[in-house]
């Protein structure tokens, strides 16, 4: 009921405004029409760059989703993931096989320039956590002993983790997968010990905070021992 009203379109359309006029006296009427297009905001500045991704905490192996949130209306992307990796699609994905710290640089243009962001995220072995020097309890064949060793996780296979002297043997580089609260020593041949000898080993067990108690075989010579290995983290 304005004579001279304001509006502010919030969506590019075609809009229909219609005029009625009503004289003083209320007998008589009249319409007019017009028809407006309303563009969108044409963008003067270059765009401001800005990324996240998900999850926020990267594994070994895990397809990480990488979205973008740039402002001022980007119409081209360039992901640049290290080692001549370049994607340039809005919102690519990524696998990264192997432990470290990444770099990882978006440009984003429009008409009126370009701009760049760089974030360095961190890619990590799940089984990380497990890594550390362990006091190690060894029963077998009637016997007892003990020792120290050291678990590392694997920079390339994630919820792997090794050690160099298993069982106390030297020259025992075994590798364990860990899901969850359960460990598992695949079947392994080696040549360890002292004397050396060709060894196969096997078997399973769990995980308790950072306390693992592995049930495993050895077979070497023709005979095959079952013992009980308890790592205690230090």
């Amino acid at each position: 009921e304005m004579e001279n009203p304001n509006h502010i379109y919030t969506e590019p359309d075609t809009y229909n405004v219609t005029l009625k006029v009503i004289s003083k006296n209320g007998k008589k009427t009249d319409l007019a029409s017009v028809q407006i297009e309303v563009a969108e905001e044409i963008e003067t500045e270059p765009p401001v760059a800005n990324f996240f991704y998900l999850p926020s905490v990267v594994y070994l192996g895990q397809e990480i989703q990488f979205l973008d949130k740039t402002s001022r209306n980007p119409n081209d992307f360039e992901w640049d993931f290290g080692n001549f990796s370049i994607k340039t699609e809005q919102n690519p994905t990524k696998v990264f096989n192997q432990i470290g710290n990444y770099p990882i640089k978006l440009t984003a243009s429009n008409v009126n320039g370009s701009n760049s962001i760089t974030k360095v995220i961190s890619v990590t072995n799940e089984a990380a956590y497990l890594d550390g020097l362990y006091n190690v309890t060894q029963s077998f064949g009637g016997q007892n002993f003990t020792y120290t060793t050291t678990l590392s996780s694997s920079e390339y296979y994630n919820n792997n983790i090794s050690t160099f002297n298993f069982g106390n043997y030297l020259n025992g580089y075994v590798q364990f997968s860990v899901s969850g609260s359960t460990i598992n020593l695949y079947p392994q041949t080696i040549s360890c010990g002292s004397p050396v000898m060709i060894r196969t080993f096997n078997g399973t067990g769990t995980i308790s905070g950072t306390t693992i108690t592995l049930n495993y075989y050895e077979a070497s010579g023709g005979n095959t021992v079952n013992g009980t290995l308890t790592f205690e983290k230090q």
